[in-house]
């Protein structure tokens, strides 16, 4: 017994804390909204948190590899994102909650800018970097 208990203590300690991740809420605790802007040349479904834009595609990606949750799909296309919002809504939170205070551009995949998510949102995009403005 005193064995077992030795072994599980060791376990627990020698676990890399990447494997020690904290859960990422799918509870709608950050508010958001939802847009489309164009990157090199395609038209994307963005996730607006304050004055910037993540890619949702890109940005569920990322959660999925950095945070360990499950692969959900989300549509690529506004109107089917729309009809399906409650299959995809509890992954949108997640989403939200991870990225509210992320602080650096990952990949091609980040927008950040002066857009206001209260009026209409445009982007203007370079392979690097994206840039809100609001029309």
């Amino acid at each position: 017994m005193r064995r077992v208990s030795l072994l599980v203590l060791m376990v627990a300690f020698l676990t890399p804390l990447g494997a020690q991740r904290a859960a990422v809420s799918n509870k709608p605790d950050t508010p958001f909204k939802l847009a489309t802007f164009e990157a090199a040349g395609k038209t994307r479904v963005g996730l607006v948190l304050g004055n910037r834009i993540f890619d949702i595609a890109g940005a569920n990606a990322e959660l999925t590899q950095k945070a360990g949750v499950p692969a959900v799909r989300i549509p690529a296309e506004m109107r089917e994102l729309v009809e399906e919002y409650a299959r995809v809504s509890a992954r949108l939170y997640q989403l939200a909650n991870y990225f509210k205070e992320a602080r650096t551009p990952w990949k091609s995949q980040y927008c950040s800018g002066t857009g206001s998510p209260r009026s209409a949102v445009t982007a203007v995009c370079t392979t690097t970097a994206f840039v809100a403005a609001s029309t």
